[in-house]
């Protein structure tokens, strides 16, 4: 499943983040998941 996240920054402007969620399914329960993003926005 792809994400995007945009919230203000405390300077002003913009943050934009995308990024994935991947969740292992076992019996129709999530059993894992996990978040995986682009780091690049927070340097």
């Amino acid at each position: 499943m792809k994400s995007r996240i945009t919230f203000p920054k405390p300077g002003g402007g913009q943050l934009d983040v995308k990024g994935v969620n991947f969740y292992r399914v076992r019996d129709g329960k999530i059993v894992y998941f996990a978040n995986y993003h682009d780091t690049k926005p927070f340097a």
